[in-house]
């Protein structure tokens, strides 16, 4: 067996691990950094069932998984699976083997959760005399939170919430629905400050193998948001979980 055929079985072995009889079970394998309300292993996440939706519209089936942020993409560039279901824009640029679909998907909201209800309509320059807390791995508040802010990182929504509650922290940093669920999953009542810190155009990733799709995708995806579909996932699966 050659070098090339030995690393191409040991990467689908290691996929198989990853993702079960899923990897049969579909003719598109996706991946994504995300949790609930997006994606949980029943598919009926909101990134799950657009991506259900979509691929069925283009006479395919599709299943994705929830992993790690940094070990999703790299699965994605190397081929292991066949794409990302959020991302930011230009990821392409800076990462091999990476196609986007040129349609966003969502509109992600970088949102602060506080009890403090005087806080509102604040800044992430605001912060600086707060004690802020935010999941480990998030570029855009580590790039973004003032250096003067005191700030912790956690690996879990669950521990952002608890550490709000236990008033460890001011402000918990998340984004707009996955932080509303999660508030709701484990009952913290708490204030959600807006407007959002910043909205953001999200977009689904392919790797370059599967090229001759993204133009396709984008396509069904428009439709889908002209026709009532998109709106009425994104209402089941976001808006109602949520409690908006």
């Amino acid at each position: 067996m050659t070098l090339t055929c030995r690393a191409c079985c040991i990467l689908t072995t290691f996929c198989f691990g990853l993702f079960g009889a899923n990897v049969n079970a579909a003719d598109y394998n996706l991946v994504t950094g995300a949790k609930a309300p997006y994606s949980n292993t029943e598919q009926t996440g909101f990134l799950d069932r657009i991506a259900v939706e979509a691929f069925r519209r283009l006479g395919h089936t599709a299943t994705v998984n929830s992993l790690p942020a940094a070990r999703a993409i790299r699965l994605v560039s190397d081929g292991g699976v066949d794409g990302d279901m959020q991302r930011i824009r230009g990821l392409d640029k800076t990462i091999p083997n990476l196609v986007m679909v040129p349609e966003p998907i969502n509109v992600y909201e970088f949102s602060g959760f506080t009890f403090d209800k005087m806080l509102k309509s604040i800044d992430l320059t605001d912060l600086k005399n707060l004690k802020v807390g935010y999941l480990r791995g998030w570029k855009f508040y580590e790039m973004n939170i003032s250096k003067e802010a005191s700030s912790e990182i956690v690996d879990s929504p669950v521990q952002l919430f608890k550490m709000l509650e236990y008033k460890r922290i001011d402000v918990a940093l998340f984004s707009r629905w996955s932080g509303l669920y999660w508030a709701r999953s484990l009952a913290v009542d708490v204030n959600l400050i807006e407007p959002a810190f910043k909205k953001v155009d999200m977009y689904i990733y392919l790797n370059k193998k599967n090229a001759n799709l993204a133009p396709q995708l984008a396509k069904v995806m428009k439709s889908m948001k002209l026709d009532g579909t998109y709106d009425k996932i994104f209402r089941q699966t976001l808006e109602d979980v949520s409690g908006s």
